[in-house]
């Protein structure tokens, strides 16, 4: 062969290859996406309808890494406002039968430097509550009636008096999760949430249907705006960044009310609004 085609040869070759890692590169096609087991959505991102606020709102968000996702995301959209307070209080590993309810108000109570109520707060927890709870002396076991019992008790007297302090209260659910193990223990812990709730005549945000992005059950990735994207994380249970901006935009119609019910605050004060 001569220097001439062995030359031609090797820039044939590096071109293919060039190819082949833009072709790997490039968004999956609705079809072929499917085909991959990969579920195409269409989706707005609800949390860009935001804009900056003229008057200073408030939002808090607590409970476990879950919910520390959910700031992350709507610290994205709104850490550029001046105008706009997130306070994170979120604790890893955490829920409710490891830090008792007055001790997640006393963590409020200490981060906050303001006296006024809370625009929002938006509240997951539960991920890591499946375990066994404390009352006074007594170990309750996880799986039996007087757990239920108990850890109802203890989100009504969450939910309370985080209804006392803010403006709005933006419960959010477990998610589905990939984890065989922990979906049936998630749906029984969601119920009991939304029960506490409803007796309470609070607000429940289920996710469940949101957090399957499309599919029947469970999808890692899906087709957003028409690239292939992964969102959730390996562990199954937790969501990649983007994934958590499309469960946090089902809040933005509320987050978004809440600001316009601040600046008629701020325009009329505590006068009734006609």
């Amino acid at each position: 062969m001569t220097p001439n085609r062995n030359r031609m040869t090797r820039l044939r070759h590096a071109a293919l290859g060039t190819l082949a890692a833009a072709a790997l590169a490039l968004p999956l096609a609705p079809d072929a996406a499917r085909a991959q087991g990969v579920v195409p959505i269409v989706t707005t991102m609800g949390l860009d309808s935001l804009s900056c606020p003229r008057s200073t709102v408030r939002l808090g968000v607590l409970g476990d890494s879950l919910a520390d996702g959910l700031w992350g995301a709507v610290q994205r959209a709104l850490g550029q406002c001046g105008s706009v307070e997130v306070l994170r209080l979120t604790q890893v590993s955490d829920g409710l039968t490891h830090t008792p309810p007055e001790e997640w108000i006393q963590r409020f109570n200490a981060a906050t430097q303001s006296t006024d109520a809370q625009d929002v707060f938006i509240v997951q927890i539960g991920a890591n509550d499946l375990r066994p709870l404390r009352d006074d002396r007594s170990r309750v076991p996880y799986g039996t009636p007087e757990w239920d019992t108990l850890y109802a008790k203890r989100v009504g007297e969450l939910a309370s008096a985080l209804s006392d302090r803010a403006d709005r209260l933006l419960w959010v659910g477990l998610p589905v999760v990939g984890e065989g193990k922990f979906e049936p223990e998630y749906q029984h812990v969601n119920a009991l949430i939304s029960q506490t709730l409803t007796a309470l005549n609070l607000p429940f945000h289920d996710i469940r249907e949101l957090s399957r992005f499309g599919a029947e059950d469970f999808a890692m990735n899906a087709v957003v705006n028409g690239s292939t994207r992964q969102l959730r994380a390996p562990d199954k249970i937790h969501f990649t960044p983007l994934g958590y901006e499309l469960i946090a935009a089902a809040l933005a119609p509320e987050i978004k009310d809440a600001m316009a019910t601040r600046e008629r605050k701020a325009i009329f004060g505590n006068a009734a609004l006609q």
